[in-house]
């Protein structure tokens, strides 16, 4: 199947797509700004926390560093939240804090006030917290990044040393957590290029995922917070601990000869593969509406160049708002394949194929089709060199993500 960048864009909502998001134009910068809403993805918790917009009393927010040098706490009276932490350094926090700030010009109440402390002072955002006790939401970013070879980012020239947040990122969320009183809420936003380790996971509220968004992420995380947009991303990969990924490189090692043995057990393949439980599986993601799929129906169309295995099921919002719903399809190929595979643990046994996007108003019940080309029913031969189209019965699985318990089910013939 071949995807145009107009294709992607249409499964993303809007019009265009730069594959490069750095907006100068009016035009790119609605794009980003698009985009940006997209790439925000809630892990856990009470996300929407201010979406309600209580306007009762004035609380404490407090910000983090801006990157780029300019290391300072600031300390805004609004009708918020508390903001403490670093983003990443091109898409950084200074974004964020714009974009919230802006935000919070909405209250006519909100008065500010700024103080600067050191961007990895953890026992100063301790005091801060400590001497704030009428703030009742406490905002944390932290991040990681990487080099990616060609440029070196605070140190690092290429892949990350290790998977933990930089600038003391959990050490900043703990201590937090240490100072919260009764009422008071953590809600934390990670910026990174991949998983990181996430220590204190059950001890916050809320995780919101904003990734690497983008010229406009700012916008797109304020956007989701405040609940102006009901977010739809989902993880374009697993999310687990170093423990449970297989390859073991020592980055300090002047050794290079690394074995990769899991051979098409890569990413979820692997996790299912093994039993892991992720902290996050493939295309997970969160939403402030409740769907639910349904009637799962199944046929394949034979007889030409074309043939296509054809998946119809209901997509159902079931929640209060509406919403983007975003159906995957995995499938399981027959039991052939497994006998004619080439690692030694046979063949994967769910394979992601297929996906859509839908708005589903509240309360509405609509219709998917997600049609699974000839080229995915196919697997590798490496004695014939070629892809081979698979035959004999597939599982068909259509679920939120990768682990999704409430996961439709049925099989079909492929002959």
């Amino acid at each position: 199947m071949e995807f145009t960048t107009d294709d992607i864009a249409t499964k993303i909502g809007t019009d265009k797509i730069s594959l490069y998001i750095y907006a100068q134009g009016n035009g790119d910068l609605q794009i980003a700004y698009n985009l940006s809403d997209y790439t925000v993805i809630p892990f856990n918790g009470n996300q929407n926390i201010l979406n309600n917009r209580d306007t009762d009393g004035i609380i404490e927010v407090i910000f983090g560093t801006t990157g780029g040098g300019q290391e300072y706490f600031e300390l805004i009276k609004t009708t918020g939240m508390a903001v403490f932490g670093k983003g990443v350094t091109i898409m950084c926090i200074s974004k964020s804090r714009d974009a919230l700030l802006n935000k919070l010009s909405e209250f006519p109440e909100a008065n500010s006030k700024s103080f600067t402390v050191g961007v990895e002072n953890i026992d100063e955002a301790k005091t801060l917290a400590d001497n704030n006790s009428d703030i009742n939401l406490f905002i944390v970013f932290i991040m990681a990044d990487s080099g990616e070879q060609y440029i070196t980012l605070e140190t690092s020239v290429g892949d990350r040393y290790n998977m933990d947040a930089w600038h003391k990122g959990n050490d900043l969320v703990n201590a937090i957590i240490e100072k919260k009183k009764d009422g008071q809420k953590i809600l934390v936003v990670i910026n990174a290029p991949g998983p990181i380790n996430l220590p204190w996971m059950d001890r916050v509220d809320a995780i919101v995922f904003s990734g690497m968004g983008g010229s406009e992420s700012g916008n797109g995380l304020t956007d989701v917070l405040f609940g102006d947009v009901n977010p739809s991303g989902h993880l374009p990969y697993v999310w687990g601990t170093l423990e449970q990924y297989p390859a073991k490189i020592d980055i300090f090692s002047t050794e290079y000869d690394y074995p990769y043995d899991e051979g098409v057990f890569i990413g979820q393949r692997w996790f299912d593969l093994k039993n892991y439980d992720p902290i996050f599986p493939f295309g997970f993601g969160l939403s402030y509406t409740e769907f639910a799929f349904s009637d799962l129906k199944l046929s394949y169309n034979s007889g030409n160049e074309k043939e296509t295995l054809v998946a119809k099921f209901n997509v159902e919002n079931k929640g209060k708002v509406d919403g983007d719903a975003v159906p995957m399809l995995f499938l399981k190929f027959p039991d052939s394949v497994q006998e004619k595979a080439e690692h030694q643990d046979g063949y994967p046994t769910k394979l992601f194929k297929g996906f859509d996007k839908v708005f589903v108003k509240k309360g509405e019940k609509k219709e998917v089709t997600i049609n699974v080309d000839k080229h995915s029913l196919s697997y590798y031969d490496v004695n014939k060199k070629e892809f081979v189209m698979a035959t004999g019965t597939f599982t068909v699985y259509v679920g939120a993500h990768a682990r999704d318990t409430q996961s439709l089910s049925s099989t079909v013939d492929v002959s």
